[in-house]
């Protein structure tokens, strides 16, 4: 964040835009791109208040705290995002692999048991060709 605000600060940008996933619910995540610097302020709503300290120094100290928060937010949301992705990728992993097993079971039943049928009509089929 400081990187980003001196680059603003020395006017090597004109404004800075950060890209990150916005965090919906487990299921969404949305890309976004949100203009981080420079800070667009309402100008039509002037109203006059009485500052104490005066509003330069608590802007000197406000400023710098907003944008480290916001910031972190994004962050914040993208990491977020980022597990909630992989824990569904895992989830939806772990239940494919409970299918396939569960499919694999009953394969392996289906041809032990077919097997089992065969022996038995072969002693069967065997046990009528001795009796003649």
């Amino acid at each position: 964040m400081r990187y980003l605000t001196n680059l603003f600060l020395t006017q090597a940008v004109g404004e800075v835009h950060i890209a990150y996933t916005h965090f919906k619910n487990a299921v969404v995540q949305k890309p976004q791109v949100k203009k981080f610097l420079n800070l667009e302020t309402n100008a039509g709503s002037k109203t006059d208040f009485i500052f104490e300290p005066p509003e330069d120094k608590i802007l000197e100290t406000m400023i710098p705290r907003y944008l480290e928060v916001l910031f972190q937010l994004m962050m914040l949301e993208s990491f977020t995002s980022e597990h909630a992705a992989r824990s569904l990728a895992m989830k939806m992993a772990t239940d494919n692999a409970a299918d396939l097993l569960r499919k694999l079971t009953l394969l392996r039943n289906k041809v032990r048991q077919a097997n089992i049928t065969q022996d038995m009509l072969e002693i069967i089929a065997s046990s009528e060709a001795l009796k003649g």
